[in-house]
This record gives C-alpha cells, sequence and structure tokens, in this order.
C-alpha cells in the first residue's frame, strides 16, 4: 500500500503561533505515521481591525488562513 505522502503533493499544517502547545501534540503523531507534514502560520483573527461585517475574529482568522 502506498504512503499517505505518495497521495498528496503536500501536507499542510495550519496553526496559531500563539497555540503552539497544538502544534507540540501533533508534531510526534505525523512523525509517528511518518507524514511530511509543513507548519504554516494561521491568520490570528484577535488580532485584525474590526469589520462591519457580521463575522466572528475566529471566522476571520480561518477564512484568511485557508
Amino acid at each position: 500500500m502506498n504512503s499517505i505522502n505518495s497521495l498528496f503533493d503536500h501536507i499542510y499544517c495550519i496553526n496559531l503561533d500563539r497555540r503552539n502547545d497544538r502544534w507540540v501534540n501533533l508534531e510526534p503523531q505525523f512523525i509517528n505515521y511518518k507524514l511530511n507534514v509543513t507548519r504554516v502560520p494561521a491568520v490570528d483573527g484577535e488580532l485584525l481591525p474590526f469589520t462591519t461585517k457580521p463575522i466572528s475574529s475566529a471566522e476571520k482568522g480561518c477564512l484568511l488562513s485557508h
């Protein structure tokens, strides 16, 4: 059976800089499953300026990270 790494050009993990604990918890799992994963810093919606649209800071961060 092929490794999951052969099914994708690359694997990315979007992670907030202020939530490094999540990356620390996931990284051993990536290694255990032999996944080649690159961490990408997420956009922190908490740090974005106010918007008049009805969207939460978490939603803004998620939208801009993707």
